[in-house]
């Protein structure tokens, strides 16, 4: 599939030669005829559209294609087209200038793609490596090549097919059929995917989605404060989420992570990476984009552990960079000492432990609310600002508030709101601060209050009008039946609770003295 190419087909002999042989050679000298800034506009597109293939997915689909192959469409549309051979190259843009060169980057290549078309439409089978032994040798880039000998095998070997034609045009532009090695592998090894039960419950199969779901079982987060030091390879700080996939991938299970970017999925890879490795297991880590890549590679090498991992992503990859990859890998293990990690393990363990009692003793319940501590400091922190105490109760005493009597507390505490000031003793009750240490004494004070007012003070105000009757003291006794009714009143009032104006209060304190 090609996406702003430019057609070179008129481009001078000498230069093309020079290009095949391997030398840098500016774009303007392969497309004379095209005027300037078309020449740039498109260059400019086709170098953008490959650095962008290179840096997010890691693809190198910059090709200088030779010979283009059409044939009659099945649908009577437009007939395709495909380049047939294709020559990897490379673009560079000059500092400060809208100069660009091209190189080669790479041996020729057979298109795969035109050739699984000739074999799935035509029948019609090629061998790449067959071909480009017997029209290119041994060599790289084009010393040897015979570009139109290979063109016109492929015509020889469609010749049965009615329209079937390759024109020797050279074509600039982005060719991308890296999909071909997984058409590769559905057609090798349909059978093997086709009976796997991910695969199938992938394709829709609702036997294998419930067979594959009921093999799915969440670990128990509890589970891995149990873990031994010594058995435990997480390089990167997981949570009980992370630690739950990377358990249940190590059971043989399958998990799908999902999340948003920054909420850790990298650094789950990474430790399942670790983990993974330290039990003897191989793991095939692929992306879409090389970024992804790029960033599990970093974080396995800030913990020191990049020699675990080989880099196979790119098409410029080449044996000799897998194995000197192999080579560094082997030299790192070579001179590897074993780490001492009992002190680091022991303290590990010992915080791990205090850290579970402390939220063991934080969410156990308590008495006598049969509340965990936890839950008591969210109901305190639900309380407005404005509530204030200066009441604790411990111990014995706090011991005693179990249902129901913390209810009848609760209750108490509620109605004693409206007597708050007898409670302070900031009344202006005369029975503000008196001794009534229980019930029976209150009875027996407001029963004394009521025998002197309906019983001793009548009989005493009688007696004493006799006496004043017999003495001839008349104004004594208007000032005594005063005072006596004072007296009442006073009582009356301060058994009823109900406020005395001054006189009545300076009487009152006078009287009862």
């Amino acid at each position: 599939m090609k996406t702003r190419t430019l057609d070179l087909s008129e481009a001078p002999a000498e230069p093309l030669r020079e290009l095949l042989a391997g030398e840098t050679v500016a774009a303007s000298k392969l497309a004379p005829n095209l005027e300037s800034e078309a020449l740039k506009k498109s260059l400019r597109d086709i170098y953008r559209r490959a650095l962008e293939n290179l840096e997010e997915k890691g693809l190198s689909t910059l090709f200088l294609s030779f010979g283009m192959a059409t044939w009659p469409a099945l649908d009577g549309g437009r007939p395709p087209e495909a380049p047939a051979l294709l020559l990897p190259v490379s673009i560079t843009k000059k500092e400060g200038s809208d100069s660009y060169y091209l190189a080669a980057a790479g041996p020729f290549q057979i298109n795969l793609v035109l050739l699984h078309v000739l074999q799935e439409q035509f029948r019609v089978s090629l061998q790449p490596d067959e071909l480009l032994a017997k029209y290119f040798g041994d060599t790289d880039a084009g010393t040897v090549a015979d570009i139109g000998g290979l063109c016109k095998e492929i015509q020889r070997e469609m010749s049965e097919t009615i329209g079937f034609e390759i024109g020797l045009r050279v074509i600039l532009g982005n060719f991308a059929f890296q999909k071909m090695a997984m058409v590769k592998d559905l057609q090798e090894r349909a059978a093997e995917l086709a009976s796997h039960d991910l695969i199938a419950a992938i394709a829709g199969d609702s036997d294998a989605k419930s067979l594959v779901n009921a093999e799915q079982m969440d670990p128990d987060p509890k589970e891995f404060d149990r873990v031994r030091p010594d058995n435990e390879f997480l390089v990167l700080d997981a949570d009980s989420s992370q630690q739950c996939a990377i358990s249940a991938v190590l059971a043989g299970q399958s998990r799908a992570i999902h999340g948003p970017p920054g909420t850790g999925k990298s650094q789950t890879i990474t430790n399942l990476i670790a983990t993974l490795a330290a039990a003897g297991r191989r793991i095939l880590f692929v992306a879409e984009k090389k970024a992804a890549l790029d960033v599990v590679k970093r974080r396995l090498e800030e913990v020191g552990l990049g020699h675990l991992a080989i880099v196979l992503h790119g098409a410029d990859l080449t044996p000799k960079k897998v194995m000197q990859q192999v080579a560094q890998t082997l030299e790192v293990v070579r001179h590897s000492v074993p780490a001492d990690c009992q002190d680091v393990h022991s303290q590990l363990v010992d915080r791990r432990d205090r850290l579970n009692a402390h939220a063991e003793r934080m969410h156990s319940l308590r008495e006598p609310t049969r509340k965990s501590v936890y839950d008591m400091q969210g109901a305190v922190l639900r309380l407005s600002r404005s509530v204030k105490t200066s009441t604790c109760w411990q111990g014995e005493n706090l011991s005693k508030l179990r249902p129901p009597v913390d209810r009848q507390v609760s209750d108490l505490l509620t109605e004693a709101g409206g007597l708050g000031s007898l409670f302070l003793r900031t009344d202006s009750s005369p029975w503000t601060g008196a001794v009534l240490p229980d019930g029976a004494a209150v009875q027996q004070a407001l029963e004394l209050v009521r025998q002197m007012d309906s019983e001793t003070l009548p009989t005493f105000f009688q007696s004493v009008e006799e006496l004043l009757a017999q003495t001839g003291l008349l104004i004594t006794l208007r000032c005594l039946r005063t005072h006596v009714n004072l007296c009442r009143l006073t009582m009356r009032r301060t058994s009823s609770n109900q406020p005395l104006d001054p006189t009545a209060r300076f009487l009152a304190e006078r009287l009862t003295r």
